[in-house]
């Protein structure tokens, strides 16, 4: 009887084994190994296995402990199934792909009883995982019995089965919220709707664990939610958390709020074997009810601005001293200068508006076609917008009144310019050419008065009045909110 030759045994193995020293470095390899990873036992001999076949992360301790505790026992110890990327034959070793191994080491003593060698025996289960996960529906726990129609009989169980798990894998993956499934405690995806694929702009999911399929809720910390509900079996639940994802080749980020439920998928006899998970997106809610909140707040804070305007009207229109039916007619006029302004705005959405926009809107009141307006385009924010049409209101109620625009050859000339010396600070001059021969000096009382408060208290600046035989001349500075143009005067 030929004696046994174990090289030659070794070698004939039609499965993938390495034969690793006690450094785990490589000592030999089986053509199976060789044709398994497409590396030649010369390349091989003599490397640290990590290497030869270089890895990341978890998957690199796991082999390593294992590996180790061989070493430390002298007992053989088993992975079941890993994810470990290694290249197929003829590719390069930058382009490895994610493959699936169940992995053996067992102890090789030497003829003294000692640990000499450790075998790496290696099955490639790619394949079978992805067929698994392509066949299988892991939530098949919460489907219903109830579902089997009267002739679902003349197919046997396993047809009614097959049936079932078909129609309701159709369901999910149909389904208008994200579904997805995970299989075991390194939560891998096993089954991904269409929704959710195209959520995370067609990223390949199945067969890839939760960490390197969406890293992003790893690196929230989520996946320790996920451990939690394998663990314990409790569910979660999360509203509108904030991922920044990425969806685009350029690495940049969007943020996407998302409302996220996690429930234990478990066997016939009770164990979890899986995670199922479903969300749904609330971008759009709550950014809504964002937006929502802050044109409540805006409207809140215009509508006191508004009131405390009316009221300041108000006390001084109806408490000047002036008969009812004049102090009526003072409040009225008033009132809409103040819807003036309103309207205008109205029409930015609240926005910037123009001084000039607003000048012209409150002298238009006043009919007259002898008025020049000359200046820059100058941007003011609402509440500047409002206190200037009440100014200008006031001084061409005064003009129709006592002044220029009272005559068929009065003129008025409003000329404004930024001032070059302070910053944000703008120059008005109001001149008036052709008025009654006694010119009386801006309304008495209330007029005077909320010029005065408007430019000095509302817009910090200062006001002087003129009056001479051939007019009448108000010169303003107040300032604005600063705001970047460009050299035509046109917003930056």
């Amino acid at each position: 009887m030929n004696r046994l030759d174990f090289a030659q045994l070794f070698a004939a193995l039609p499965s993938p084994h390495l034969v690793l020293d006690t450094n785990m470095r490589v000592a030999a390899a089986n053509p199976a190994y060789e044709a398994a990873t497409g590396r030649s036992s010369t390349d091989l001999a003599g490397m640290d296995f990590f290497e030869a076949f270089p890895g990341r992360g978890a998957a690199v301790r796991q082999i390593r402990n294992s590996f180790l505790t061989v070493v430390s026992t002298g007992q053989p110890d088993r992975i079941h199934s890993i994810l470990y990327p290694i290249a197929e034959a003829g590719e390069p070793r930058m382009e490895a792909a994610e493959r699936y191994w169940r992995v053996v080491h067992t102890p090789l003593f030497d003829a003294a009883g000692q640990l000499a060698f450790v075998l790496h025996s290696v099955t490639d289960l790619t394949e079978i995982t992805h067929l698994r996960a392509a066949v299988t529906v892991p939530f098949s726990n919460l489907l219903p019995d109830a579902d089997a129609r009267p002739d679902d009989a003349l197919l046997g169980s396993g047809g009614v089965e097959r049936r079932k798990d078909a129609d309701f894998r159709r369901y999910f993956q149909q389904a208008p919220a994200m579904v997805a499934a995970f299989q075991g405690a390194s939560h891998v995806f096993t089954f991904a709707n269409d929704t959710l694929v195209k959520y995370l702009a067609g990223r390949e999911l199945v067969g890839r664990t939760l960490a390197q399929a969406i890293p992003e809720l790893t690196s929230m910390g989520l996946e320790a939610e996920f451990n939690r509900v394998y663990q314990t079996g409790q569910p979660f639940h999360i509203g509108g958390l904030n991922i920044p994802l990425q969806l685009s080749e350029d690495g940049s980020h969007v943020d996407r709020y998302v409302d996220i439920s996690l429930h234990p998928i478990r066997d016939s006899t009770g164990e979890i074997i899986g995670t199922f998970g479903q969300a749904t997106d609330q971008t759009d809610a709550i950014q809504a009810s964002r937006r929502q909140r802050l044109l409540l707040d805006e409207l809140n804070h215009r509508v006191k601005n508004t009131l405390s305007a009316v009221q300041s009207i108000g006390r001084q229109c109806l408490f000047g001293g002036k008969p009812p039916e004049e102090a009526r007619r003072n409040f009225d006029s008033r009132i809409r200068a103040l819807s003036i302004a309103h309207d205008v705005l109205s029409e930015r959405y609240w926005q910037q508006v123009e001084f000039q926009v607003v000048v012209e809107r409150e002298l238009s009141a006043f009919n007259s076609n002898s008025i020049v307006l000359d200046g820059p385009k100058i941007l003011l924010d609402p509440n500047e917008a409002i206190a200037i049409a009440l100014i200008f209101h006031e001084l061409g109620a005064n003009a129709a009144k006592y002044g220029s625009l009272a005559q068929p050859n009065g003129s008025l000339h409003v000329v404004w310019s930024e001032d070059k010396a302070v910053p944000n600070r703008l120059n008005v001059e109001w001149r008036e050419t052709g008025g009654l021969e006694q010119n009386v000096s801006a309304e008495p009382g209330f007029g005077l008065r909320m010029l005065r408060r408007i430019v000095e208290g509302e817009l910090s600046g200062q006001v002087d009045f003129e009056f001479n035989a051939a007019g009448f001349t108000c010169l303003m500075n107040f300032l604005i909110e600063q705001q970047a143009r460009k050299p035509d005067g046109s917003v930056g």
